[in-house]
């Protein structure tokens, strides 16, 4: 897991790691990962992208239709 006070963080911590919990960590570091999402799209128009939630990757169904 990266630090969400990392060089190349979207968001802004709430505070510095060493004074954040292991769940306010763990909550930087998704709000930052989706973020990183939205600027890549943003970014990179041209390169397409397809949408998938963890959860329908963890039949192989879904990852059929994912291929």
């Amino acid at each position: 897991m990266s630090s969400p006070n990392a060089a190349t963080a979207v968001l802004p911590a709430i505070g510095p790691d060493t004074t954040l919990d292991q769940f306010d960590l763990s909550i930087a570091y998704l709000l930052d990962i989706e973020a990183r999402a939205v600027r890549f799209k943003i970014e990179y128009p041209h390169v397409r992208t397809h949408e998938v939630r963890l959860e329908e990757l963890n039949e192989i169904k879904g990852v059929e239709e994912f291929f």
